[in-house]
């Protein structure tokens, strides 16, 4: 065992006092595997050298009391505090997993968008020194100067 506990030394934590390095070794002491037996082996040890005495219903149901309230407030924390790490670790993923997902939405939206516009659209250009005019489907007439160009949908184009 890395670290014993005597009998003095867990009556003095049970009843609240220890000092502050007493407290923290009771408390290393009960997160080690083993606490279990040696408190067992303790309890044991002193309930054959205990004479037995009868103490009245008032007293021990306080003394259970007073236990089950210092081991519950000693859990608590811990398994809380594991709790609330665990939680925040799935928050940082179920957001990471939301973001790539709003990310590669968008990015393949553009992305066909892009494709479609480029597919759909015609390009009409002159080379140096040509002027060309071009009658659009609407009516509409567009007068093209040299080295110009412009981009009508495939449709209208026809």
């Amino acid at each position: 065992m890395k670290e014993s506990v005597d009998r003095e030394l867990l009556a003095k934590y049970v009843c609240k006092e220890c000092t502050a390095k007493e407290k923290q070794q009771v408390e290393l002491f009960l997160f080690q595997p083993e606490w279990k037996q040696a408190l067992e082996d303790l309890l044991k040890e002193d309930f054959e050298t205990f004479e037995h005495e009868a103490y009245p219903e008032s007293e021990i149901a306080a003394w259970n009391q007073r236990f089950r309230k210092n081991y519950t407030e000693a859990q608590s924390p811990v398994s809380l505090f594991r709790y609330r790490s665990w939680m925040g670790y799935a928050a940082a993923c179920f957001l990471i997993l939301i973001a790539s997902g709003v990310w590669y939405r968008n990015t393949s939206q553009k992305s066909a968008v892009a494709q479609q516009q480029q597919m759909a659209l015609v390009v009409h250009a002159n080379p140096c020194g040509q002027r060309s005019v071009l009658t659009l489907p609407d009516g509409s007439i567009v007068h093209l100067g040299a080295l110009s160009s412009i981009l009508i949908p495939k449709s209208s184009a026809q």
